[in-house]
C-alpha cells in the first residue's frame, strides 16, 4: 500500500505559500464529538484516516490533535468539494448557512477557510485536502492503492447520496478498521441509508 502523502494528489503542498491571515478565524462546524473520536482513535491507533465531508475542518483538526496527543503519525485525507450542500444554497440569503459559503464572484471560499484553520492549528503535516466530489475521490484514492484504518463520513444528508458514499468508501477500509459517521439522529436520510447499508453488508450498526 502506498504511503498517504500530499504528493500523491498534489504537485506541491496545498499549504505552500498560503497565508492564513486574510481569512478570519472560523472553526464553525459540527460532528466533532471528542469522546467518540478519542475512544475510536485510542482504540485502533490509526495510521490513516479518511474524512468524507470536512467543511471548515473542525472534526479533522480535532482528530489530528487526538492522534498527535497519542503519539501517532497519522495522516488524514479530507474529501470535500468545499462548495456547500443543498441545505446551504437553499437556506435563503439572510440565513447563516447561506452566508457561511462566503461567496466571492459567485464562488464559495470555504476551502480557504479550511486551509487557514489547518494552518493556524499547525496540522499541515497531518491533513491532506482532496477537493473533489466523493465519487471521483474514491476512484482516485483506489488508484493509489490506499486503505484507511478509520473512515469518517459526514457529507450529504439525503438517502441516495449517503448510501452511495458508504458503498464507495467501504472497500477502502483496511482490515480491522472502523467506518463511522455523523447525523444518524435528526437526518432521516442518513438514518435510513446507514440502516440499509448495515443490513447490506450484514454487520451490526452501533450508535450513541
Amino acid at each position: 500500500m502506498a504511503d498517504l502523502h500530499w504528493s500523491l494528489f498534489h504537485e506541491t503542498s496545498p499549504y505552500a505559500d498560503f497565508d492564513p491571515r486574510p481569512h478570519p478565524d472560523d472553526m464553525q462546524g459540527w460532528g466533532w464529538n471528542e469522546r467518540m473520536f478519542r475512544s475510536v482513535i485510542e482504540g485502533i491507533r490509526p495510521n490513516s484516516i479518511c474524512e468524507v465531508g470536512t467543511w471548515k475542518g473542525a472534526s479533522a483538526i480535532n482528530m489530528a490533535r487526538i492522534c498527535r496527543e497519542a503519539g501517532l503519525q497519522t495522516k488524514i485525507i479530507c474529501v470535500d468539494t468545499w462548495l456547500g450542500s443543498q441545505e446551504h444554497w437553499r437556506a435563503g440569503r439572510d440565513h447563516d448557512w447561506f452566508r457561511s459559503l462566503k461567496l466571492r464572484h459567485g464562488y464559495p471560499q470555504i476551502y480557504f477557510t479550511f486551509l487557514a484553520n489547518v494552518a493556524r492549528h499547525e496540522m499541515q503535516d497531518m491533513i491532506v485536502p482532496l477537493p473533489m466530489p466523493s465519487d471521483i475521490a474514491s476512484e482516485i484514492i483506489a488508484a493509489q492503492h490506499l486503505s484507511f484504518d478509520l473512515i469518517y463520513i459526514d457529507a450529504a444528508h439525503h438517502y441516495d447520496a449517503v448510501l452511495r458514499d458508504l458503498r464507495l468508501f467501504w472497500p477502502l477500509l483496511a482490515a480491522g478498521g472502523v467506518l463511522m459517521g455523523d447525523d444518524y439522529v435528526g437526518w432521516p436520510g442518513v438514518t435510513q441509508a446507514a440502516t440499509a447499508f448495515a443490513a447490506e453488508i450484514k454487520l451490526p450498526l452501533y450508535g450513541e
